[in-house]
């Protein structure tokens, strides 16, 4: 089980709201010691598509670079955790590497800054990461974080100002209306009033966020805050987790129940991580082939079939 880690802005909330589906999401519980048959310490199988420790590709347009092992807040259901666990930090030998594969993957067009959370990375480090990778071409930067509803005091001019000078975007992961606090909601607005463009990610968990309530409640409050609803992911088949997922076919009820209730441009598009490196389909885009069993059956990008599992 990973330790417990949370943000003193985090912790204050906690104590205050007393919140239980910000408990849930960050506080130990006994429930992650439930095993299924199905947990699996990498189950995106990112190291069978790492070119380098530190750099994943996956999809063809596209690459993912590890930039720290720390986080502001630990998620208990995170998918990464166990990669990550005793991870060091990317030395600069190892930013010359990906830079020496980034040279020869001429079809990748975009950066994902991932961890961790990069936003944990000083402004001088974050900076001097977006220049190194600047240098082989002019990428597309999508900044993947969790800070702005965990630690928001962390989003600043300063930061806003030197993350100009790049083509940037930001991948913000908000799971329940009761992160978006009046801070948190300042520190987003920060973001878009500089011109960034903000992509939400949410993660359907038990306990959360697994009600039409609280998920049409959400993605409305994205879209008032002029959000870019992105994705509402199944979760992942990752060790210690099995607690917190949600099967696919309740998964599936709810969310169009949900699209029933709001505009289709405010919902985000609901996926789900294939198993054995199936790479990520939308579950409501005819991706689901039939059901075997206890398992759903999905067509990849690729054309392959992979199965996941009915918990």
């Amino acid at each position: 089980m990973q330790p417990e880690k949370l943000s003193p802005y985090l912790k204050n909330l906690i104590d205050r709201t007393d919140s239980p589906a910000l408990k849930r999401q960050f506080l130990p519980s006994e429930d992650e010691k439930i095993l299924s048959p199905y947990d699996n310490e990498d189950p995106l199988e990112e190291r069978r598509f790492s070119l380098t420790p530190f750099l994943v590709h996956r999809y063809p347009d596209r690459a993912l670079w590890l930039t720290t092992p720390q986080c502001a807040a630990a998620c208990r259901y995170c998918f990464r955790k166990h990669r990550l666990c005793g991870a060091g930090e990317p030395t600069e030998a190892d930013v010359n590497e990906a830079c020496a594969c980034l040279k020869s993957r001429l079809g990748i067009e975009e950066i994902l800054l991932s961890g961790g959370d990069p936003l944990t990375l000083s402004d001088e480090r974050l900076t001097e990461l977006l220049h190194r990778f600047s240098s082989v071409r002019p990428f597309r930067f999508r900044i993947c974080t969790r800070i702005p509803t965990v630690a928001p005091q962390r989003i600043t001019d300063a930061l806003l100002r030197a993350l100009r000078l790049y083509r940037v975007r930001f991948s913000v992961h908000i799971n329940c209306t009761d992160e978006l606090t009046e801070d948190a909601v300042a520190a987003l607005r920060e973001i878009r009033s500089a011109g960034f463009e903000i992509l939400t990610q949410t993660v359907l968990l038990r306990g959360v966020n697994d009600s039409e309530k609280e998920l049409s409640a959400l993605f409305k409050r994205f879209s008032e805050m002029d959000l870019t609803p992105y994705y509402l992911f199944q979760g992942d088949l990752a060790a210690e987790t099995a607690a917190y997922r949600v099967s696919i076919q309740t998964g599936r009820r709810l969310y169009r129940r949900v699209r029933q209730r709001l505009y289709r441009e405010k919902i985000p598009r609901y996926a789900v991580d294939l198993p054995d490196g199936g790479g990520k389909v939308c579950i409501e885009a005819n991706r689901i082939i039939g059901v075997r069993g206890r398992r759903v059956l999905f067509r990849s990008d690729s054309g392959r079939l992979f199965a996941y599992p009915i918990e």
